[in-house]
C-alpha cells in the first residue's frame, strides 16, 4: 500500500471506469423515473375523467338500451350476397 491505501498504476484507470458506470446508472435512473412519473399522471388523469363521467352519467349501464345495443351474429338476419349459388333470396 503506498499513499494511503490507493493503488497506483492501473487501478486509478479501473476506478474511471466504475464512476462513468455510475453516471450512466444514474441517468437511466432519472430517465427511468420520469417516464414512471408520467405514465403515473396518465392514470390518474384518466381514472379520475372515467370516475367523473360514472358519478354523472351512472356509468355504461344507461348508455346501452336494448334498442343501441348491437344484436349478436346468430341473430343477423342474412345479406342476399350470402345466399348459396342458385337460389335465390325471397
Amino acid at each position: 500500500m503506498v499513499g494511503g491505501g490507493l493503488v497506483t498504476g492501473g487501478g486509478a484507470h479501473v476506478w474511471q471506469g466504475f464512476h462513468w458506470l455510475q453516471l450512466l446508472e444514474r441517468e437511466l435512473l432519472f430517465f427511468s423515473l420520469f417516464w414512471f412519473i408520467v405514465g403515473m399522471i396518465d392514470e390518474l388523469l384518466i381514472d379520475s375523467m372515467w370516475f367523473s363521467l360514472r358519478l354523472r352519467c351512472g356509468g355504461l349501464e344507461s348508455a346501452v338500451t336494448p334498442a343501441t345495443r348491437p344484436l349478436p351474429v346468430a341473430d343477423t338476419p342474412p345479406s342476399p350476397s350470402s345466399s348459396p349459388p342458385g337460389r335465390r333470396p325471397r
